[in-house]
């Protein structure tokens, strides 16, 4: 499902033609199944209001989204300026959504938290992407990735200590059981095996994750 939010009718205007165009040519797969001055939404054929779509909204994303909507969003596009006086309005909007939620802004938003805040997202990047304006060079966006709250990222890191702990544990073992009693008597043992693999196993998913990016 996708929701797009436009303050210009201009635009708003050509949202709906093209959604209009893709009806008229894939009248098998997609019908407009609502239509208001303000509202166009698509659906695939057949599936109405249960199966994905695409909507259209006229207005400001701060009064067309709804909080349910933000809460179950999964990636967040702001495609624009968003001026000083805007910032708090900005701050609870997106304050709306749920851990592992990603964003992909126009403006850097960890600028929008001062030093007494902590902003709840995790910057993941800021790619040079091609652009009305930037169209050889490409223009900064930035990459955003909601954390979950401090309790549940505190039970995670505990959960992933105890693991990493385990994981040494069990590499130091496995070198002290291998080692020949004579080359292990009186040398320093060795924790690489156990630490090795922690240290590749706790790598992999911040790898993944930057590769979704790109």
């Amino acid at each position: 499902t996708v929701i797009g939010a436009e303050l210009s009718s201009e635009r708003f205007d050509l949202a709906v033609a093209a959604l209009e165009r893709l009806a008229h040519r894939q009248p098998t797969r997609f019908e407009i199944s609502h239509r208001s001055a303000k509202v166009v939404r698509l659906c695939r054929r057949g599936k109405g209001n249960t199966g994905a779509l695409c909507e259209v909204r006229l207005g400001s994303f701060f009064d067309v989204v709804s909080a349910e909507e933000l809460s179950v969003a999964t990636l967040m596009f702001l495609h624009v300026c968003l001026p000083e006086p805007v910032w708090p309005r900005v701050k609870r909007l997106v304050a709306g959504t749920t851990a592992g939620c990603r964003i992909l802004s126009y403006e850097d938003l960890r600028k929008f938290w001062d030093a007494e805040d902590v902003c709840p997202f995790a910057h993941r990047g800021s790619p040079l992407l091609a652009s009305t304006w930037e169209r050889a060079r490409g223009h900064p966006f930035h990459c955003f990735e909601r954390a979950p709250p401090p309790s549940q990222a505190s039970a995670s890191g505990a959960q992933e200590s105890a693991a990493q702990l385990s994981m040494s544990s069990g590499g130091r073992e496995l070198a002290r059981s291998s080692d020949p009693p004579a080359a292990s008597a009186g040398r320093p043992r060795s924790g690489s095996g156990g630490d090795g693999g922690c240290l590749s196993a706790g790598s992999t998913p911040g790898d993944a994750r930057m590769r979704a990016w790109g």
